[in-house]
């Protein structure tokens, strides 16, 4: 899935130029243990000083660019369970990896059981 925005790029002398941007739907894996959702996405090309992550309303969007005209971007439903503090991520190899822990409220307890 491609699409097109335009973004509107501000030089030091104050001119202003419309650039055409071509965005890339990234294959994306999402994982869940007890602890955290993981998200996997394949992202070549983009280097980590290129790559945006914000969370906010309870949507994460993932933009990635390459170049000046091209790049990855993608936007998820965060579920309510997630401790939004202590998300984090890091990115080698082209491929990114979001960790969104689980809130400790709805995290499993084992429950001891007392004898007698």
């Amino acid at each position: 899935m491609e699409r097109s925005d335009n973004e509107v790029t501000t030089h030091g002398g104050g001119e202003q130029e419309s650039v055409e941007r071509s965005w890339v739907s990234p294959a994306v894996d999402v994982f869940e243990s007890e602890v955290e959702y993981l998200l996997v996405a394949d992202m070549p090309g983009v280097q980590v000083d290129e790559l945006h992550l914000d969370l906010d309303g309870g949507e994460l969007t993932l933009e990635g660019t390459r170049g000046s005209r091209s790049g990855y971007r993608r936007v998820f439903r965060v579920p309510d369970t997630v401790d939004v503090d202590k998300v984090g991520a890091e990115m080698a190899e082209g491929v990114l990896r979001v960790h969104l822990p689980k809130q400790e409220r709805v995290l499993p307890r084992r429950i001891e059981v007392q004898a007698g």
